[in-house]
């Protein structure tokens, strides 16, 4: 039998781990990890945000009622194997990453330069050295899970819809934009060898903002392929801008404990 699980997995499930406590508690109780399930794998030491990120899958919906030594061998040997890896995204070749035009990365959540007056969520933009300005990319739509404090882009079907963001660039050293892209991979569980993972990465044509200059640029954007049950049950950024007063940022820093 095969652990269905891959690296990216991994790497998503660490950065649950950087969450505060009083957020976990608050987001995560009365949901999954309180089913049968949920308890059973909470009881083998499991961390309780990445029983949520694991369980919250449609496909095990149905087993939710069920303990986990109650499931079938091969379920278990697949849910137990997501949990227990820790090992993270291989690295991009710094080469392979510089053989592409591509010197910009497109972020549209915490990763924004403008999350708060200090810059994105992780410290990206930190350092020196980074130029950014507000930019939009076409051809996906944004959304943002109920359990979850970021948001998430999935390729439109139709034309029109639009996500707004920052494009980040650091134009006078390209060791530092590898290292920037590399620390992004990380950060949003990309892994460049596998195509399984929970995000995708893709080049897209991001179009500056902020100035008269609308010269499309080659950006890296990180999205994901959800099922219709799921995107059914999220928010909808119709306007594509998820820090706009009427979104939910507000909200993820109340939760955060950022929220002064």
């Amino acid at each position: 039998l095969s652990l269905q699980w891959s690296p990216s997995m991994a790497a998503r499930l660490s950065l649950f781990r950087r969450i505060k406590g009083k957020f976990c508690a608050k987001f995560f109780s009365m949901s999954v990890v309180d089913t049968k399930l949920g308890k059973s794998l909470r009881g083998l030491g499991f961390k309780t945000e990445d029983i949520h990120e694991v369980l919250g899958a449609p496909k095990y919906k149905q087993l939710l009622t069920k303990d986990i030594s109650e499931v079938p061998e091969s379920i278990t040997l697949e849910i137990m194997g997501i949990l227990s890896v820790a090992s993270k995204p291989s690295e991009e070749n710094a080469e392979t990453i510089l053989k592409r035009k591509a010197r910009a990365i497109f972020a549209y959540g915490t990763l924004r330069a403008d999350y708060s007056p200090t810059g994105d969520k992780w410290g990206v933009t930190a350092g020196g050295g980074c130029k950014w300005t507000h930019a939009e990319v076409l051809g996906f739509n944004l959304y943002q899970e109920p359990k979850l404090y970021y948001p998430y882009a999935t390729k439109a079907s139709s034309s029109g819809s639009k996500i707004i963001g920052t494009l980040l660039s650091w134009p006078s050293d390209e060791k530092k934009f590898v290292a920037k892209l590399q620390e992004c991979n990380s950060i949003e569980g990309y892994d460049p060898s596998s195509n399984s993972g929970l995000y995708k990465r893709v080049i897209v044509n991001a179009i500056p903002l902020d100035s008269k200059e609308k010269t499309p640029v080659e950006a890296y954007m990180y999205y994901q392929e959800k099922s219709n049950e799921r995107i059914k049950t999220s928010k909808h950024f119709a306007d594509g801008d998820w820090l706009k007063p009427q979104g939910t940022t507000e909200t993820a820093k109340e939760y955060l404990g950022e929220k002064k």
